[in-house]
């Protein structure tokens, strides 16, 4: 049985172990007073990880005191994050970014810190959603395409089910007004 300081590791709907926020934000050298929001989200949200999977991470930042672009991708030990500053994940939630957006959606499991309440943020825009979800669909398929090229039917594959779903996610944006 866990001693009353352990907690019980989460786990994704496969069964894999999420890695926990302290070994998240030493990975990234984060300190944990600047991180508001991790959330896991790609293969593992999806259900199409393996065991050998990468955990894909959105992780938003109180200020933007990072060296580099913007917004960063940063790959290291099996963890892919996106890390924003609380400012960039706003003005990415106001565009109606999917990648964004779909931090309002997680299941609880997938949801490591969370320190905000996104869906205050978003103020339905139907120029907006349209002008994200062309954007994403043109970059999207252009990566498939690129895939198929290649004769990775697998990998193209795996982006055209990828941006089905998040023009899902918009439709449902589209037909409610809201997150």
């Amino acid at each position: 049985m866990a001693s009353s300081d352990e907690v019980e590791a989460k786990r994704c709907p496969k069964g894999h172990e999420i890695p926990s926020v302290p070994r998240i934000l030493q990975t990234f050298s984060l300190v944990e007073s600047d991180v508001l929001c991790v959330y896991v989200v790609g293969s593992h949200l999806w259900g199409t990880c393996s065991k050998h999977s990468d955990w894909d991470l959105v992780i938003i930042t109180s200020s933007a005191k990072r060296t580099g672009p913007a917004a960063v991708n940063v790959h290291k030990h099996k963890l892919d994050a996106w890390i924003l500053s609380m400012d960039e994940y706003t003005g990415f939630i106001k565009d109606h970014l999917m990648q964004a957006l779909i931090t309002v959606w997680l299941p609880q499991c997938f949801v490591m810190k969370q320190t905000i309440n996104p869906k205050i943020l978003f103020e339905y825009s139907r120029e907006k959603l349209a002008a994200a979800v062309d954007k994403m669909h043109r970059r999207d398929m252009e990566v498939a395409r690129k895939h198929f090229i290649k004769s990775d039917c697998r990998g193209g594959l795996k982006i055209v089910r990828h941006c089905l779903r998040q023009m899902e996610l918009a439709l449902g944006i589209y037909q409610s007004h809201c997150i």
